[in-house]
Parts: C-alpha cells; structure tokens; sequence
C-alpha cells in the first residue's frame, strides 16, 4: 500500500466513513498491521494474480483503483477491472493520467485501454485524472 492509499484513508476516516466500511486490498498484509489493528479489514491479492481478485472484491461496493506503471501494469491493472464487474461492485473511481489521448507517456495509452475496459462493464466510474501526485512533492522537499 502507497502513499496516496493510506492518505485517502485517512481522509475517509476523517469525513467519510468509518474503519468497519473500509476493505484494504493489498499485496502484502504485513505492512499495513497498523490498519487492521484499527479495524479496517484487509484483503490480500496481487495485481498479477487475476485468479485472487474476485474473492478479494467480495462484498465491494466500491472500488478505488491506483494506477501502478511498470511492466505488467496493463495486465494488473485489467485484471481488477474484470473482477470488479462482479454484481456487488457499484462504483469503480479510477486514477489515471492526465490528458491521456494526447500523452506521449507509455501510460497514455493504458489509461485509454482501460477506460474502454471500465466503460465495457457498464459499472458507473470516475476517472480521476491527476498530473503528479501531490504527497510525491513533499517527500522530495528536503532535497
């Protein structure tokens, strides 16, 4: 779990909801022991393991989606989407990138793929497209 994952829970603690409506999907459990001992249940799957995703978006209504990059990202990324499409899942928020059809970024083109992908699956969704994550400046101001 990221940056920006642990800070949109935080946030929906703070206005949203409450731990016993939060589900964590993760790829590793031991990480975030701070979040369960807090009541939030977490699941584990991993991107790459389309198999694990159904039983972990069981009961999911709905689902916040991070984009990763890297090798695999396109696979990873659709294998979450097609499980999502699952009758429990009413809401798929996407974070993608900015302008993608104009975008020379290697991303560009994944955030197109699976925006088609999401529309295919006729679950309403949001696609949050942000140019830089902000926490990821932060970080860097000591430098």
């Amino acid at each position: 779990m990221g940056t920006l994952s642990r800070l949109v829970i935080a946030q929906l603690l703070i206005t949203r909801t409450s731990e016993d409506q939060i589900i964590a999907i993760v790829r590793n459990a031991t990480k975030v022991a701070g979040l369960a001992a807090r009541g939030i249940e977490i699941r584990q799957a991993e991107y790459g393991d389309p198999g694990a995703w159904p039983a972990a978006l069981d009961g999911v209504d709905q689902v916040l989606l991070i984009s990763v990059s890297g090798p695999g990202a396109s696979r990873a990324h659709s294998s979450v989407i097609v499980a999502a499409a699952q009758p429990d899942v009413g809401r798929i928020a996407y974070m993608s990138i900015i302008h993608p059809d104009a975008s020379s970024n290697p991303a560009g083109g994944r955030a197109r793929r699976h925006g088609a992908l999401i529309a295919a699956t006729g679950i309403p969704a949001a696609t949050l497209r942000n140019a830089w994550y902000h926490e990821l400046h932060t970080t860097l101001l000591p430098q």
